[in-house]
């Protein structure tokens, strides 16, 4: 009895004699052992189904294995190359070797306000990925640019670095991009124009004998300070006048050190001059005419 090529079915030749039920039989047994019952027990790794695109093909096009994994490839020569599968490292889901590509947005924990992230575009076009469902949160290639904009607060964490690379990139503000702030040289930052500054600025912070402050002196007073206690400063008393060590007289420079002692004529004071080492080298007078 002759069968078919693909399933090897039995089924009576011209020449067989007429045996209908023997014939349904033989067929009814090779029908029952190529169809695919509901439950199976199949090796993980053994394959299902795999379908070549020429029957001489060294390899399927398309590959399912008894552990659900599916494999794709060119066919023909070509192994493979592309294969969905479960994993269980380094969590549990499916894993996917090579490209996944939408032709829309991608969307994860869909029906989680929370967590819900989506990979998609903005409605002008953009390639965008958004956090939360109500879409708010959001960062984007704008079109014509090759940077990322993030709308409408970014929050960090950790670490801002910028120019990792060291290219003399710059971090800037405002739309037209005038303002900015870089690295100048190793362990300096240089502003662009003007830097305003609603508190203090420090410099050598910490270190007693170096420490340099600018900012106010409590009473409003725009103030220079020295050393970390903060101890030695001069201030802007008020328009024309600057003050010290809190010894001041409009429009003019007054020392705290001088002190009383004539050294002849009309000079009723004099104060103390010391060098570097804090060596005493004389009086300096003070005239009063």
């Amino acid at each position: 009895m002759p069968a078919t090529a693909g399933h090897a079915l039995p089924y009576p030749a011209a020449t067989d004699p007429a045996d209908v039920p023997s014939d349904m039989q033989k067929l009814a047994a090779a029908v029952d052992t190529a169809l695919l019952p509901t439950d199976t027990v199949v090796v993980a790794a053994t394959r299902i189904i795999k379908n070549l695109l020429l029957a001489g093909d060294a390899n399927p096009a398309f590959q399912l294995n008894g552990n659900g994994a599916m494999f794709w490839g060119a066919g023909g020569a070509n192994a493979t190359d592309v294969n969905l599968q479960r994993i269980t490292s380094p969590f549990t889901g499916l894993g996917l070797t090579g490209s996944f590509r939408a032709t829309s947005a991608v969307y994860a924990w869909y029906t989680d306000a929370a967590r819900f992230t989506a990979m998609g575009a903005t409605g002008s076009g953009e390639a965008a990925y958004y956090w939360g469902a109500d879409l708010a949160v959001f960062a984007y290639r704008p079109a014509a640019g090759a940077f990322l904009r993030v709308a409408p607060v970014l929050e960090v964490a950790g670490n801002l670095r910028v120019d990792q690379s060291g290219g003399g990139n710059s971090l800037l503000f405002g739309s037209d991009n005038t303002t900015m702030m870089w690295k100048s040289s190793s362990a300096n930052i240089q502003v662009k124009d003007y830097l305003h500054v609603n508190q203090a600025i420090y410099s050598s912070d910490g270190q007693v004998n170096q420490q340099v402050a600018l900012g106010g002196d409590g009473s409003g007073r725009a103030c220079v300070f020295w050393g970390t206690a903060l101890d030695t400063s001069i201030l802007r008393v008020e328009a024309g006048g600057l003050g010290t060590n809190n010894w001041y007289v409009g429009g003019a420079l007054c020392l705290q050190s001088a002190v009383s002692g004539s050294v002849g004529g009309a000079q009723p004071y004099k104060f103390p001059v010391y060098n570097q080492n804090k060596t005493f080298l004389g009086y300096c007078p003070i005239y009063t005419s």
